[in-house]
């Protein structure tokens, strides 16, 4: 009985510290042990108490319990790799390169109901399942067993919603796909989300935001390298994640500023895929997966996190007809850059070293244009009106 006793002490004293030690690191994704460093884990999604995570090597997985532990879930899947992962319900949905597998049965059997070619994205709507290609956007009302057309000829990486409004790549359509607009971002756009109306594009280079469903674009804040690459949005509440080549960052501020998470562990990981279920986020890399308690995130995010600058460079009257007045500036501003919708530096001016001043952009053409002022190691951007 001592003995038995003496046992279940030591396994709770093991579970305790195991379970304390959880929410201060990244643990590595249990998928596929033998493999030193875990399948690649090209997708993810979560769906009613189970997570899924989509591999290189024809397999798919299943955690039901927050990530400990993985089973996997392709009898008689043939994709080779899953490039996208969709589920409600008991249906899940694997994009693969060609073509879309569908399981009714939370994996325990698969068909083949498409051959849509190369799926990047997946994404459940109100009215049916989308899906990104590398030759446009297809719709499904029957749960991916067969597709609509909707728009062809461009590759289409990423799918967001603002409302009714779809967001697909570098294009956007109100009414349900049947004509599309070219919005004006001059790169090539990977990854999409929304917060609040607020949508964010991820590009090569750089995250733009737009605040009127579309129309008009702007860069979102600095705290990026140079040479980052916007793969994937998550988000939980109004915390952004993305992942990127060199790691997984973080925004606290709708996108004013942006925090590389545990650079130290994540920066040699290029993160293609992420989920946030249950108070945790997920991470899929080429060099397999790892979670972390979200809440631990934020709380070291904020001890090093930067000023607000919210209350900073406040601008009026805006909308102007010539001249602005800027209130509140920084005193360590460098630079004012103004930019037009297209990302195109139109004027460029000095700091005058005192916190009131004024613009003058009488010479401009009436339009929308961003002011940027640039400090040491933050850009603040504002809107401007010009009637």
């Amino acid at each position: 009985m001592k003995k038995i006793l003496l046992l279940i002490s030591l396994v709770l004293i093991y579970s305790g510290m195991f379970l304390s030690t959880l929410p201060a690191q990244w643990v590595k994704l249990n998928i596929m042990p033998e493999r030193p460093y875990g399948p690649s884990v090209e997708s993810l999604t979560a769906n009613e108490g189970n997570i899924y995570a989509g591999s290189d090597s024809n397999h798919i997985f299943r955690s039901t319990d927050d990530g400990l532990t993985w089973s996997e879930i392709d009898s008689g899947f043939t994709g080779l790799r899953t490039t996208a992962l969709a589920a409600k319900g008991d249906t899940i949905i694997s994009g693969a390169p060609f073509g879309i597998f569908v399981s009714t049965n939370r994996g325990k059997s698969w068909v083949h109901t498409a051959r849509l070619h190369s799926i990047h994205t997946l994404v459940f709507h109100s009215d049916g399942l989308y899906a990104g290609t590398d030759d446009g956007v297809y719709r499904s009302n029957d749960f991916g067993m067969t597709w609509d057309t909707l728009f062809t000829s461009y590759d289409i990486p990423a799918i967001a919603f603002n409302g009714s409004t779809l967001f697909a790549g570098n294009f956007f359509s109100i009414d349900n796909g049947k004509s599309w607009v070219e919005y004006n971002i001059p790169e090539k756009i990977y990854s999409l989300t929304v917060i609040d109306t607020v949508i964010f594009a991820g590009t090569y280079s750089t995250v733009y935001t737009s605040s009127d469903n579309g129309l008009h674009w702007a860069p979102s804040g600095k705290g990026f390298s140079q040479t980052s690459f916007f793969q994937e949005f998550e988000v939980s509440g109004n915390n952004i994640f993305v992942g990127t080549n060199e790691g997984l960052y973080l925004s606290t501020n709708m996108g004013a500023h942006w925090s590389n998470i545990d650079a130290n562990v994540l920066s040699q990981w290029n993160i293609v895929s992420l989920a946030i279920h249950n108070g945790k986020i997920f991470t899929g890399s080429h060099s397999g997966g790892r979670m972390r308690i979200v809440s631990e995130i934020l709380s070291s995010s904020v001890k090093t996190s930067p000023p607000d600058y919210n209350s900073f460079a406040q601008l009026s009257p805006n909308p102007t007809t010539g001249k602005i007045s800027v209130h509140n500036a920084p005193e360590n501003i460098q630079r004012i850059t103004i930019m037009n919708v297209l990302g195109e530096k139109v004027l460029e001016l000095p700091h005058p070293n005192t916190p009131e001043f004024t613009l003058d952009l009488s010479e401009l053409s009436a339009g929308t244009y961003f002011a940027r002022f640039s400090l040491a190691n933050e850009v603040i951007t504002r809107k401007i009106m010009k009637e």
